[in-house]
Order: structure tokens, then C-alpha cells, then sequence
């Protein structure tokens, strides 16, 4: 199973050049991917913003 770093940073690649994602349903399976995942959204400030700002 691949480190779940390198495949964020391998999803996140492909998301900025606009390429889709084929069988990802297999990193369903490592939990190591969710916990960095989550990680990375949880120190984000803005994450509990509500609504919209103009």
C-alpha cells in the first residue's frame, strides 16, 4: 500500500491539472490516508467559517 502522503500529493497534482481520478475506491482501505487528509484540512482557520464572505 502506498504512503498516504504521496498519494494526497499525487491527488492533488492531478486535481490541479484538471485530470480525473480512476479507482480510487481501493484508498478507501488506508486509514493513514484519512488522518493525513484530516490533518491537513483541520489547522486550516477558515475551515469554520460560516457562510460566504463578499
Amino acid at each position: 500500500m502506498q504512503q498516504a502522503e504521496t498519494v494526497l500529493n499525487a491527488i492533488r497534482e492531478r486535481g490541479e491539472r484538471g485530470l480525473p481520478l480512476e479507482n480510487i475506491y481501493r484508498l478507501l482501505y488506508n486509514r493513514n490516508l484519512y488522518l493525513r487528509a484530516y490533518g491537513r484540512i483541520y489547522s486550516n482557520q477558515g475551515a469554520t467559517t460560516e457562510g460566504v464572505t463578499a
